[in-house]
């Protein structure tokens, strides 16, 4: 199964922005090399130009297995908390789908805890 791991946050800590810079390049130089690597997919980083939401996002894409490893990659953990020392309210999250065999087999997967607890 695909998915991805997506990661939010908003604005830069004040004072912290040199800091952040340092940051975002070290852990897009690390996604780099997983993806160089066979290991995900690829990555996709966006910034807000509406200024409701998170200020920024970056989608990890990959199979579902490298993404829970990707998780407890040391390097990925010590990007996070340092992510999370320079931006506000940063998380991490993993979703499965982006593709249709991905979808159909978590819709599948909802729909058997459905028809087990009665209501399908």
């Amino acid at each position: 199964m695909n998915g991805a791991v997506v990661v939010t946050w908003n604005s830069v800590v004040h004072g912290r922005e040199a800091k952040a810079f340092e940051v975002f390049g070290r852990a897009l130089a690390h996604l780099d090399q997983l993806q160089k690597e066979g290991r995900i997919h690829g990555h996709h980083e966006y910034f807000s130009q509406t200024g409701s939401g998170p200020l920024g996002i970056q989608i990890i894409d990959g199979e579902q297995g490298e993404l829970r490893a990707l998780l407890d990659d040391t390097e990925f953990q010590h990007n996070v908390m340092a992510g999370g020392l320079v931006a506000e309210d940063l998380t991490v999250n993993l979703y499965g789908g982006g593709d249709a065999d991905s979808i159909t087999q978590i819709v599948g997967q909802a729909m058997t805890v459905e028809q087990e607890l009665g209501y399908l």
